[in-house]
């Protein structure tokens, strides 16, 4: 398995970045602020709420593209912040 490795008895997971995505009912802070504490420091998890939560009414032509390029524009801020060491 990638990323995996065993010694001894508990497997090492190697450092994976972590986008954590809700589901339509729950945001993101009452769905993962509380598994991503008890994650650490040690573990790069992102937590995005769904871009339906970004005004106080979906917009009309709301879809699953919208949900995507959201997605890809976190991505892409993460990214810009690795590049620079943040």
């Amino acid at each position: 398995m990638p990323g995996v490795a065993v010694c001894g008895t508990s497997p090492l997971v190697s450092a994976f970045p972590v986008i954590l995505l809700p589901g339509i009912v729950l945001p993101v802070e009452p769905a993962y602020g509380a598994l991503i504490a008890a994650l650490g420091p040690d573990v790069e998890a992102v937590a995005k709420d769904l871009e339906v939560y970004a005004t106080p009414e979906p917009p009309e032509d709301y879809s699953l593209g919208i949900e995507i390029a959201g997605v890809e524009r976190s991505l892409s801020r993460g990214r810009a912040r690795a590049a620079r060491g943040a």
